[in-house]
């Protein structure tokens, strides 16, 4: 299981790094970030990374006002492609979300090589656009139907078929992940895509493109709002030149 703990001891920041030293060329400049970061808790935020009791790699937060963004994030060369990387990058989210007043998140990682831009690196990659577009709809960032989207609108851009079964297998999957039901996760669903209606409706219409959306008022249901995300960043991407 990963899970992030805050660099609070001169070991912890010499076990990072020693992850920096063998992958990055930035090893100075982290160091100069460590320290700081002793000075500037309230804009600066290492956190070690691990699994289950073993550091794994490390990411440095750097927050001010609504702005928070990741701009180190590493992890070490021996755990790499063993899907830590999406894994992590998903706590780092959860834990801004949950621990910081940002409303702006943006994540830069560190890829001190070409060789660890593996699979799980692109689920990294897709999952971050997929939060720019729930940000750009106006989804709030700290509800429930937040997280539970993010993880229906991935399942659905890898098998698109599920969709036509999504309280069968999208909603009870994404339970299990979060320890609720499948109820649960259908209505904090709805209820983020309501929140968003209210507020962001143009921004909604704008990306949805149909018409009959604007004349009915009507906001997407669950399937409809998840399907179009997932199947215009399916478009794109095949769109995009190899």
């Amino acid at each position: 299981m990963i899970n992030l703990r805050e660099v609070t001891t001169k070991e912890m920041v010499l076990k990072c790094l020693e992850v920096s030293t063998e992958q990055t060329p930035q090893t100075t400049e982290n160091a100069a970030i460590f320290a700081l970061a002793w000075i500037e808790r309230d804009k600066i935020r290492p956190l070690c990374i691990y699994y289950n009791d073993t550091m794994i790699g490390f990411v440095i937060l750097h927050c001010e006002g609504d702005l928070c963004e990741a701009q180190q994030f590493v992890i070490d060369r021996n755990h790499q492609g063993k899907g830590y990387e999406l894994e992590a990058s998903r706590a780092i989210m959860n834990y801004v979300e949950n621990n910081l007043k940002s409303k702006q998140f943006f994540f830069f990682p560190t890829l001190p090589t070409k060789t660890i831009v593996t699979e799980s690196k692109k689920d990294v990659d897709l999952e971050l656009e997929i939060t720019k577009v729930l940000q750009e709809i106006g989804i709030p960032a700290h509800i429930k139907g937040y997280s539970y989207l993010r993880c229906a609108i991935t399942k659905a851009y890898h098998e698109f078929e599920l969709l036509s079964k999504i309280t069968k297998t999208i909603y009870p999957e994404i339970a299990k992940e979060y320890e609720t039901t499948p109820a649960r996760v259908e209505r904090a669903i709805r209820h983020a895509i309501e929140i968003a209606w209210s507020l962001e409706r143009n921004a909604i219409v704008k990306f949805f493109g149909t018409p009959t959306t604007v004349i009915n008022k009507q906001k997407p249901g669950n399937a409809a709002f998840i399907a179009t995300i997932a199947d215009r960043l399916r478009l794109q991407h095949r769109d995009k030149p190899a």
